[in-house]
Order: C-alpha cells, then structure tokens, then sequence
C-alpha cells in the first residue's frame, strides 16, 4: 500500500513539474507579445501623438496590460515626479525591480536593459529607430519562444500523461 501511495504521489509531482514548465514556457511567450505590442504603441505614440514620454509609456502600459502594463506603467508614473533621475535611469531601476516578476530570459531583460540606455535622450527620430530595432527583435524571440513551447511544452507535458495511458493499467502496473 505504501508504494502505491510512493507511485501515486510520484507520478502526480512530474506531471505537475511538467504542467508547471511548460506553463513558464507559454508565459514567456505572451511577455514577449506584450511588450511588442507596447513597443508598437509606444512608437505610434511618439510618431502620431507628439506627447510627453510619461504619458506615452501611460498609454503603452494600458495597451500591454498584465506584467508588462505594470512595468510601463511604473515607470511612466516615475517619471512624472521629478526626482532628478533621467527617463534612462528610472526605467534601468523599475525593470530591475520588476525582474522576478516577469517570465522572461536573462537574455530578454539584456535586451529591455540596452533598449532603456537611450530612453528619451534622443530626438524622436531616433527613439521611433530604437523602438522599431526592438520591436524586430521582441518579434523574433517571440517566435523562437513559440517554437520552444511547442515543442518542450509537449515533452514536459508529457510526464504526467502515463496515468491517463488507456492501454495500460496504472493499478497493474505497480502490482505487476
């Protein structure tokens, strides 16, 4: 009885590792796809709307929503105060506080940390540069997430499916 309570408790804790990996492997996929999106509005912002940064990033985060909406949403109330930091400093500090908090890479935080470097000391011009660099490239690590996904999702999923196997018994294979 009590290795078939072992089994049992075994079986149950891979499948949930399983569930649990590849649920962190879909999140990181969605981050990606907010912070595309805000990337996007955030240029359409700077473009078409000739706003202040604060607002911009406002109405980026409102368009990302979830972890991503906060992060912006942060830092665009950051900025909004005058504490003698620059847009470039306050948006280094709020991605680092926010670094547990997201589901993204260490290459992923690499890139928001190099994107905010020159966030608001350039001219337009260069920003609507900087954010479409970043939106190509927020596109293809999204991409490579879904391919990573789809397929190590499967795997790791895969671990708690044998006790759904209708060809074999879970019960005869312990006994057995």
């Amino acid at each position: 009885m009590l290795k078939l309570l072992g089994a049992v408790l075994v079986v149950f804790a891979c499948g949930s590792l399983g569930r649990l990996v590849a649920m962190g492997l879909n999140a990181r996929k969605q981050e990606l796809r907010a912070f595309r999106y805000a990337s996007s509005a955030l240029e359409t912002e700077i473009a078409y709307g000739l706003i202040p940064l604060p607002q911009a990033l406002l109405r980026a985060s409102e368009e990302a929503g979830g972890g991503v909406g906060k992060l912006l949403g942060q830092t665009s109330a950051a900025l909004s105060v005058s504490t003698g930091e620059n847009a470039a400093q306050i948006w280094q500090h709020k991605l680092q506080k926010n670094i547990t908090k997201l589901p993204l890479a260490s290459e992923d935080f690499a890139l928001l940390h190099k994107f905010g470097m020159g966030l608001g000391e350039s001219d337009g011009e260069d920003q609507l540069r900087r954010l479409k660099l970043l939106n190509l490239e927020l596109k293809a690590r999204e991409d490579k997430a879904a391919e990573m996904a789809a397929q190590m999702g499967k795997i790791w999923q895969s671990l708690g499916k044998v006790t759904f196997m209708p060809e074999r018994n879970f019960l005869q294979c312990c006994h057995g």
